[in-house]
């Protein structure tokens, strides 16, 4: 089925609102928060009298090189090395370009990026859809950036998971780009991983997997969810952890992952983009698409709740409804849900990107 998400091809859109300013608060992550509650409960400008076609409405667009699958962050009052202050939007690209903009004008010296980064390696381009597969599924031509990057506000870091293809070979790679410059901040990380069930070793494997869902912030540690499109075979749910950056360990370390079907297939964590969920303690919560389901072993059609201890994810506890096969069998017209914590569920299509 092909998505019914709305992404942006060649433009990013900005929206004017009360007063002709957008909010103050910053927006760090999907959704406005690890809770998920999509809600900006600071909001104070927007009131039913002026969210109208004569005060609210497009703003301005400003070109970039790709689709947008992802959503757009927020920062205001950034300091942008010899262009001042400014309220920034941030974007991410299928063509592995990060941009920030201007979010107020597009005019003079905001008429172009305040800055732009590809981030690939030298002679990488992004993933060419006859490569990965599943144009048909997705529309899409080539997979780079497909989710939404996160923000550390401490440190001044945007994280973006980018995805390139170099002398035949596939990875997925974190970046950490200075919200004020775009410069990197560190060499990127390739994403790898292994988990063990049943006493066998299973290997992450960058060619299948796709991040499609947010990027997740936690407690100084960076949850990055994959799956895919149910075209290659070989793909199964991944969440896999990585240390924030420090002042003492500047580059993202590893510390954990939980593989969802080890030894079979598919049940991806796909959440139609939205991100994994945190709850106050810290404990990540993730819903998996249709896919075998083995009590505590093979997690299709399920709920899963993660903890994090020392360098593993480990499975907390876990919700699979009583009709997953049906669930399974009918996954274009059922509904997948993207955990909101707490105890609350926010529905999305299932089985589309």
């Amino acid at each position: 089925m092909r998505s019914r998400t709305k992404e942006l091809f060649g433009s990013v859109l900005l929206i004017v609102g009360a007063s002709a300013a957008l909010g103050q608060r910053s927006v760090l992550t999907w959704n406005y928060n690890n809770a998920r509650w999509g809600a900006n409960v600071q909001e104070t400008l927007l009131t039913p009298s002026n969210v109208n076609s004569t005060h609210f409405g497009k703003l301005f667009s400003q070109p970039v090189d790709g689709a947008i699958i992802g959503k757009a962050l927020y920062l205001p009052n950034v300091s942008v090395p010899n262009k001042g202050v400014h309220n920034v939007v941030y974007v991410a690209t299928m063509n592995d370009t990060v941009y920030a903009f201007d979010a107020d004008h597009n005019t003079g010296t905001s008429s172009i990026p305040l800055w732009k980064k590809r981030v690939l390696p030298n002679g990488a381009t992004p993933v060419p859809i006859a490569v990965q597969r599943g144009g048909v599924v997705t529309g899409w031509n080539q997979v780079g950036v497909v989710s939404t990057p996160v923000i550390d506000a401490s440190t001044g870091i945007i994280y973006v998971v980018a995805k390139d293809y170099l002398n035949g070979v596939v990875s997925n790679r974190l970046w950490g780009l200075s919200v004020t410059t775009g410069a990197a901040k560190f060499n990127p990380v390739l994403i790898a991983a292994t988990f063990s069930s049943g006493g066998k070793t299973y290997t992450f494997n960058n060619s299948t997997q796709v991040n499609r869902p947010a990027l997740l912030l936690s407690y100084g540690v960076i949850y990055i969810a994959f799956g895919s499109n149910g075209i290659n075979g070989a793909e199964q749910g991944w969440v896999i952890a990585y240390g924030a950056a420090t002042s003492t360990s500047p580059t993202p370390q590893f510390r954990g992952a939980f593989d969802d079907e080890p030894g079979r297939d598919t049940a991806a964590i796909w959440q139609k983009g939205g991100g994994p969920s945190a709850d106050s303690a810290g404990n990540v919560y993730v819903e998996t698409g249709d896919g075998p389901v083995v009590a505590g072993v093979n997690f299709g059609q399920s709920v899963l709740r993660l903890n994090r201890a020392g360098n593993g994810l480990t499975l907390g506890d876990w919700f699979t409804p009583y009709n997953w096969a049906s669930l399974r069998s009918f996954c274009r017209i059922s509904r997948a849900f993207i955990p909101i914590s707490p105890l609350r569920w926010a529905r999305k299509a299932h089985c589309t990107c």
